[in-house]
């Protein structure tokens, strides 16, 4: 069977993967990722820091490797904000990438099974950032990540409270713009 690797350091671009959440991380070691309802995945991101994804840039990809052949298959998804509060976003897929998703389980789930049972699939979530306000940051913001897996469920800590300046790939804060709609 395929082993589903859903690499939460990979996930968030992250080196430091201290504030990983063991319970999610084994709620998602037992999602199939080949009956998994897409129309049911979210991600949440908190800005309690002053630091959000910008407008229309977040994406999941998913990233299917079979073993033995090495053969890759990749599929970028992307998240549309569901609801913003003040300190957290909801992103959900596109509702065109709902299908197409679809399709991609499909189109590897003749992978579930191979000799040596080593075949991955890697979730990763993207984004480019902004500052939320314009000053007041703190030099060290953090990022905590939600996800949910079923239509169902309910959103699940991910990450708490990680470095978010490598998630967004910038050295200090003052490197990101200012999000749309700020001063």
């Amino acid at each position: 069977m395929i082993r589903r690797l859903l690499s939460a350091c990979a996930f968030l671009g992250l080196s430091a993967c201290s504030g990983l959440v063991p319970a999610t991380l084994i709620e998602m070691a037992r999602l199939d990722p080949f009956s998994a309802d897409p129309a049911g995945f979210a991600v949440g991101i908190d800005t309690a820091s002053g630091i959000a994804p910008a407008a229309g840039t977040a994406q999941l990809t998913f990233t299917a490797t079979h073993s033995p052949r090495g053969d890759i298959r990749r599929f970028d998804a992307r998240l549309i904000e569901q609801d913003a509060g003040p300190d957290r976003v909801i992103y959900r897929l596109a509702p065109g990438d709902v299908g197409a998703l679809r399709a991609y389980q499909q189109e590897i789930a003749g992978w579930r099974d191979t000799s040596d049972g080593n075949s991955t699939l890697a979730l990763t979530v993207s984004a480019e950032g902004c500052r939320t306000r314009a000053t007041g940051l703190p030099e060290d913001p953090r990022i905590s990540v939600f996800i949910r897996l079923t239509p169902e469920g309910r959103m699940r800590p991910l990450l708490r409270k990680a470095p978010a300046l490598p998630f967004f790939e910038a050295q200090s804060p003052g490197d990101l713009p200012l999000c749309a709609g700020t001063r």
